[in-house]
């Protein structure tokens, strides 16, 4: 199997993981899993997303748990209200603060002679200050606005298209958070001509993300929490 291929395998195995997971954390323990797994997913592809790799042939930073945290916020509108959904967008970026602070704590710590693991969380928790401050703002603004079109779309549908409330709020905040993330996070670290190729196969990494998500949105509905 070559390299490419088995990227892309892995990003759609990754992928269905991540949405399997907040299946089940909802299941056995309801809105409370979706908020414990955003956060966990923000965190996770912030990191991530420093390690580029080729899939479907096209260079990309990994992490597509970024877009699943749109699917569980999205799920909390449909099921719990557009103020719920906003607080669990609040604690996605709460957590964000606190992982980005005590990793710099971490790196104030004088290594022993016998320490090995030093260089490299330098080379990767060095970068999140920024990172973080890039992910916070843009993923305030995105999902803020994710929240309010999914509800706009909702107050004139009713009940009807989950699909399209799902996919439209998704695609049109992913838009804002690709641009501010990047030029935030990356810009004068990657070349330009990374980082729009970065942008343009992000984004529709996402809009794909939005689309293969949307079965799961259905199938939220149909599941009862054990504890509620």
């Amino acid at each position: 199997m070559n390299e490419i291929l088995f990227n892309s395998i892995l990003w759609i195995v990754e992928f269905l993981i991540g949405a399997g997971l907040l299946l089940v954390l909802y299941k056995i323990f309801g809105k409370i899993g979706l908020f414990i797994l955003i956060p966990i997913y923000i965190i996770y592809a912030n990191i991530a997303v420093l390690q580029l790799a080729s899939i479907f042939g096209l260079i990309a930073g990994i992490g597509n748990t970024y877009s699943l945290s749109y699917l569980a916020t999205d799920f909390i509108s449909e099921k719990y209200g557009k103020k719920l959904a906003k607080q669990a967008c609040y604690l996605g970026i709460a957590g964000m603060v606190i992982f980005t602070f005590y990793t710099q704590i971490m790196l104030l710590y004088v290594p022993s002679f016998e320490d090995w693991a030093r260089p490299s969380l330098q080379a990767i928790f060095a970068l999140m200050p920024r990172i973080a401050l890039a992910s916070i703002i843009a993923y305030t603004f995105s999902s803020i606005i994710d929240v309010t079109i999914f509800h706009k779309i909702k107050d004139q549908t009713g009940e009807k298209k989950l699909w399209l409330r799902n996919n439209a709020s998704t695609m049109v905040a992913s838009i804002f958070d690709t641009l501010i993330f990047l030029t935030i996070a990356f810009y004068g670290v990657f070349p330009n001509y990374v980082l729009l190729n970065m942008g343009i196969l992000g984004y529709l990494f996402k809009v794909l993300n939005a689309l293969i998500d949307t079965p799961f949105m259905y199938y939220f509905n149909k599941i009862k929490p054990m504890n509620e």
